[in-house]
């Protein structure tokens, strides 16, 4: 079974969902150029292209899968799986699908937030794109 659910480029919203051990989370992620200029960059490994951040209730750091610790991003070389250019025309969006479950073992019931980002060329944006606040509720 898979849950899903979706980010939006804020930090002040919070969505949250309730979700069962055996679910898979797929997160979908949306980038929008709200810009006058074409936005343009490189589509890699998804895994590697954003950056997710899983904190357990009072901050701890939730625990990294294997597949997480053993992963090897070369900074948008070749080997990173796919390399397609980008170009958001303004107004316009793309998004795309993270697999939550591959990133963090969450083994402990209770509640964990997550917050998932993506670096963009500093010509664009100085520090990476941050989305909204997604809590998520284990429940057995």
């Amino acid at each position: 079974m898979r849950r899903r659910i979706s980010t939006v480029p804020s930090q002040h919203l919070r969505q949250v969902l309730r979700w069962r051990v055996r679910e898979e989370i797929v997160i979908t992620t949306k980038l929008s150029n709200v810009s006058r200029d074409v936005l343009t960059l490189f589509d890699t490994n998804r895994d590697c292209d954003y950056e997710v951040e899983a904190r357990f209730e009072g901050g701890e750091s939730a625990t990294r899968t294997e597949y997480f610790r053993q992963l090897k991003c070369g900074g948008g070389k070749l080997e990173d799986g796919r390399r397609k250019l980008l170009a958001l025309k303004p107004n316009a969006s793309a998004e795309d699908e993270i697999v939550f479950n591959r990133f963090y073992e969450l083994s402990r019931s209770g509640q964990y937030s997550i917050v998932v980002s993506r670096k963009v060329p500093k010509e664009i944006w100085e520090s990476p794109i941050r989305s909204n606040t997604l809590v998520l509720n284990r429940r057995d």
